[in-house]
């Protein structure tokens, strides 16, 4: 299930990049979701460990904190920051493109 988890925020940390590299009006949004589902894989593998019976680490509880401090701080900022409405725009349509 780990090993799932793992290869869907992968997938999903492609499809965030490129859309922020083209500043898509999407990025935003996207990279909040990625945020949270960074937080909730990290919350959810260390209870799944703790519910094996298997000791859990100081690093597995750094990663969470890590995570949620990381979302707490970068969700406000992206729903808010006049800066990132600024950056991410849908591309422009240059006229090369056009012919």
């Amino acid at each position: 299930a780990e090993m799932v988890a793992n290869v869907a925020v992968f997938a999903f940390t492609l499809v965030l990049i490129w859309f922020f590299f083209r500043k898509s009006r999407r990025t935003p949004r996207l990279f909040i979701i990625w945020l949270i589902l960074l937080a909730v894989v990290q919350v959810v593998d260390t209870a799944l460990i703790s519910s094996l019976g298997l000791r859990i680490d100081g690093e597995s509880m750094r990663d969470v904190v890590r995570s949620l401090v990381a979302a707490a701080i970068w969700i406000p900022y992206f729903l808010v920051s006049k800066r990132v409405k600024n950056t991410f725009v849908e591309p422009r349509h240059d006229v090369a493109g056009h012919f």
